[in-house]
């Protein structure tokens, strides 16, 4: 569904998930979970279209 066809709710409730996701990565790589700079940047850009943000 592509940005322009979802309500200003459905954008909303993206945009929340999405910070969610940003959240969980955060909270990971504090406790030491890390992965390498290019895949976190893949990760990040997967979760962007995932989302339709």
């Amino acid at each position: 569904m592509k940005l322009e066809e979802k309500s200003k709710t459905e954008v909303m409730e993206s945009e929340s998930r999405l910070f969610e996701e940003l959240d969980k990565g955060i909270d990971s790589m504090e406790n030491g979970r890390t992965v390498p700079h290019d895949k976190a940047m893949q990760m990040i850009r997967e979760k962007l279209k995932e989302y339709a943000v």
